[in-house]
């Protein structure tokens, strides 16, 4: 009797202890993933506003309208916002004062995220006193938009940041993450947390320097401190976009596609080539795409000429994976951006994705505004 009393005892706690040891787990996971995340969030919710301060309300044309009440001007120019920003549900003007020192002010109601912004002409030297413009983004989007799925935003849930609140839900993958660890000991454990907050750690750090590159690139053209050539833009891509070891710009020139710049490449020989829409890997899309092995398309799509002359001077026969970065201004595809990779057809990953599509959204603004298209 005894003994079966110590079986049902011990059955107790080795079942409590594989029902709480991984939640517990699964929580600690969680919530590690959170706090780090949250610096994440606040980065990007930063970026957009510096964004969309310095692409719309430090401009002469938007200081004017606001003060002559150009409704027209000013819807098209919210829809551009809409447009780039996908998470902006409403841009305004507002009779108010901006009682702020800074370019902008982030507010929240616990879903939403409030950005007042001041309205300087091109130079910064005067801002209007009595008005401010209010974009209004649904945090929920920023959070799908930076693709994390299980993260919900939710007034009922816990703190997160600018006085937001969330809940988390936990997907199959995470228990399974919890589970695994549960099941190993505690030293591989250990090493499996160090290596996975490392890599994070890792790939944080190349957004952040990539998101600040871009920001600082925008800038230094807007202001016309640097050139807006392409051959610039694709150093910056080849030097920012991870996976990117050389790398090519396709502009259209009526019918066709030329060579107008390239990073390790013979530019001499490709810039005399041109390549029709059909006769393009990536296609005539708006949409990144990630090209495995150009040269096999090469091969069943172009004529001899055109391959020897890219094989000779455009390695496509070495090239294993290609990132297609389509620039587009005003709903039209004016550039290709392509990227190439010589070790792996998996070099462009979904942050190589991420940072791209922020760099060709940013370019086609920038676009707009020096070139007045």
């Amino acid at each position: 009797m005894r003994k079966n009393i110590n079986k049902i005892i011990y059955f107790t706690i080795i079942t409590t202890v594989l029902i709480i040891v991984p939640y517990t787990f699964l929580n600690l996971y969680l919530n590690s993933f959170v706090e780090t995340f949250k610096s994440t969030f606040q980065r990007n919710v930063e970026l957009f506003s510096n964004s969309i301060s310095l692409s719309f309300f430090q401009w002469d044309e938007m200081y004017d309208a606001v003060i002559n009440d150009d409704k027209k001007f000013l819807v098209e120019q919210f829809e551009g916002i809409t447009k780039n920003y996908p998470f902006t549900e409403e841009v305004h003007i507002e009779n108010k004062k901006p009682e702020f020192d800074s370019l902008y002010k982030i507010s929240s109601d616990q879903t939403k995220i409030y950005v007042e912004f001041k309205i300087y002409d091109s130079f910064g030297e005067k801002n209007i006193q009595d008005k401010v413009a209010i974009a209004v983004f649904s945090a929920q989007k920023i959070v799908d938009y930076m693709g994390v799925k299980n993260l919900e935003i939710n007034k009922f849930g816990k703190p997160f940041v600018y006085n937001l609140r969330y809940y988390i839900k936990p997907s199959i993958a995470d228990i399974s993450i919890a589970l695994s660890v549960f099941s190993i000991v505690l030293l591989l454990l250990i090493s499996v947390v160090l290596i996975a907050e490392r890599n994070y750690r890792k790939v944080e750090e190349t957004h952040k320097k990539a998101l600040q590159a871009i920001s600082e690139l925008s800038q230094s053209l807007l202001k016309g401190v640097l050139e807006p050539t392409y051959q610039l833009l694709l150093d910056y891509a080849v030097k920012i976009i991870p996976g990117a070891q050389a790398g090519s710009v396709l502009t259209k020139e009526n019918d066709f596609f030329v060579f107008s710049a390239v990073v390790g490449y013979d530019f001499e020989t490709l810039s005399k080539i041109k390549l029709k829409p059909e006769e393009l890997a990536q296609g005539y899309t708006r949409e990144l795409k990630i090209i495995k092995r150009i040269g096999s398309f090469d091969k069943q799509n172009l004529p001899d000429e055109k391959i020897e002359q890219l094989r000779d001077s455009g390695k496509t026969e070495e090239i294993k994976s290609t990132l297609a970065i389509p620039i587009v201004i005003n709903n039209e595809i004016v550039a290709f951006l392509n990227l190439d990779n010589f070790e792996s057809e998996n070099a462009f990953g979904q942050l190589s994705v991420e940072i791209g599509k922020t760099f060709a959204n940013q370019l086609g603004l920038i676009f707009e505004k020096i070139w007045n298209i």
